[in-house]
C-alpha cells in the first residue's frame, strides 16, 4: 500500500501476517523498517515487484526491536546487500528469535 510518494506499507496485518514492513524511499534507494514475521517474506518480495522497488536497492534494514515480527526477513535483505540497522542490545534477541544470521 503506498502512504505517500516515498512510503510503502509491504508487510502487516491486511496481508495477513503478524509484524508491519515499510519501504522508505531515500536518495540512494530503499531503507526498510521491520522485515515482518518469517513466513511474510513472499507477500514482501510480491509488495516490492508490484511498486517497482529492486531489492538490490534496499540500503538498509531497520529494526525496531528484536522480536522475530519484526525480524524475520532480515536475513534475506541482507544477502542482497542492505546493511542491518538495531539498537546495541538487540542482535542477541534477534539471533534468540527467527534472525538468526547477525
Amino acid at each position: 500500500m503506498k502512504i505517500n510518494d516515498r512510503i510503502y506499507w509491504i508487510s502487516g496485518g491486511p496481508w495477513g501476517y503478524l509484524g508491519n514492513a515499510y519501504a522508505i524511499k531515500h536518495s540512494n534507494g530503499y531503507v526498510l523498517v521491520d522485515t515482518g514475521s518469517p513466513e511474510a517474506l513472499d507477500v514482501i518480495v510480491k509488495n516490492l515487484k508490484y511498486w517497482n522497488i529492486d531489492e538490490n536497492k534496499i540500503t538498509h534494514v531497520l529494526i525496531t526491536h528484536a522480536h522475530d515480527d519484526h525480524t524475520g526477513c532480515a536475513h534475506y535483505f541482507q544477502k542482497c546487500g542492505a546493511k542491518i540497522v538495531m539498537g546495541k542490545e538487540d542482535p542477541p534477541h534477534a539471533r534468540r528469535w527467527s534472525f538468526r544470521r547477525i
